[in-house]
């Protein structure tokens, strides 16, 4: 089955089968056993193709995929690929690594290797973990899209980040831009609850900075504090700039019949649990779409599958099982 990987896009500053046969390598590793940051790619493109090998069909792989041979920095790699490529454990771990290093993972590293942010060993082996551990169907999903770990899309900020890399750097430190969303992009190397990385220019803090570029750490405002855009002013990670003020973000757990979204500032209220946001409609969180209910998009549904052609929730049919 093919299917087109849809993104829920974060707006404004903000930016987990059975088994657990990882492929018998030297790419893998054993669980007490360091992966040294050079080798973080190949472990985790290894560990995350067994896992699919595990779970999933050769086509369910174009689901995980997808936002990398979408992506442009991996043109290259997607064309040594051929038409219609038939995904196995072998294939995709040849891809993913470097596509990985093209994308999210490559400027963390470099920023490693100039000293200006640490690596958490203990956070990757437990990413490592819970893709063994983990068993097929939403769980192994949940842990193969893990934005905290291994996943293609950045963490939202606030109290998620990715474990892996740790950000300790104040004001007056360099800093880099890390191409990893809009988050990494300026906050960079700088811990995110204090400062954020300033490409300086002759107007200020560049407003367009790119990971090849070197900064210095400056302070982040906090809650209740003034920010700007221009000249740029961060809040705190977890905060938005609103009217000039930094606002702390709402993940306030909204039930159905609540409204979520703010249809004059844009801004979504809370978190609906065992409901999804209508916000190009009601504004309120509206309850799951059963099997066999209509549905527009997946997270209407409680199976978190809506078949587009027949516009009705159906059991989510990805590395449910292979077979």
């Amino acid at each position: 089955m093919k299917r087109v990987f849809v993104c829920a896009l974060s707006v404004f500053w903000a930016v987990s089968c059975g088994g657990t046969n990882a492929i018998d390598s030297g790419d893998t590793v054993t669980p007490g056993i360091e992966v040294a940051a050079e080798d973080l790619s190949t472990h985790a493109a290894a560990e995350i193709c067994a896992r699919l090998d595990d779970c999933c069909a050769s086509e369910d792989y174009e689901w995980f995929l997808g936002p990398y041979t979408s992506d442009e920095r991996n043109m290259d790699l997607v064309a040594s690929l051929g038409a219609n490529p038939e995904w196995s454990q072998e294939t995709c771990a040849s891809f993913l690594k470097p596509a990985m290093e093209n994308t999210w993972v490559g400027s963390w590293l470099i920023a490693l290797e100039e000293g200006l942010l640490e690596y958490d060993q203990a956070a990757v082996s437990e990413c490592i973990l819970d893709l063994r551990e983990t068993d097929c169907g939403e769980p192994l999903r949940e842990a193969l899209l893990d934005s905290r770990c291994f996943g293609y899309f950045p963490p939202n900020g606030g109290e998620q980040q990715r474990s892996i890399f740790q950000r300790s750097a104040n004001s007056g430190e360099t800093c880099a831009p890390i191409a990893d969303g809009f988050g990494a992009l300026y906050y960079g190397s700088c811990d995110p609850e204090t400062s954020f990385c300033c490409v300086d220019t002759e107007y200020g803090c560049d407003p367009f900075p790119t990971a090849n570029q070197r900064g210095s750490c400056v302070s982040a405002s906090p809650v209740g504090e003034e920010c700007n855009s221009m000249p740029m002013q961060l809040c705190v990670t977890g905060a938005e700039c609103i009217d000039g003020v930094c606002i702390k973000l709402s993940y306030e757990e909204l039930s159905v019949g609540s409204t979520c979204y703010d249809t004059d500032t844009l801004e979504l209220l809370g978190y609906c649990k065992d409901s999804w946001c209508d916000m190009f409609g009601s504004a309120v969180c509206e309850p799951m779409a059963m099997t066999g209910e209509q549905c527009a998009a997946d997270w209407e549904c409680a199976t978190n599958w809506c078949d587009l052609e027949a516009a009705m929730c159906i059991e989510h049919p990805i590395c449910t099982d292979k077979d």
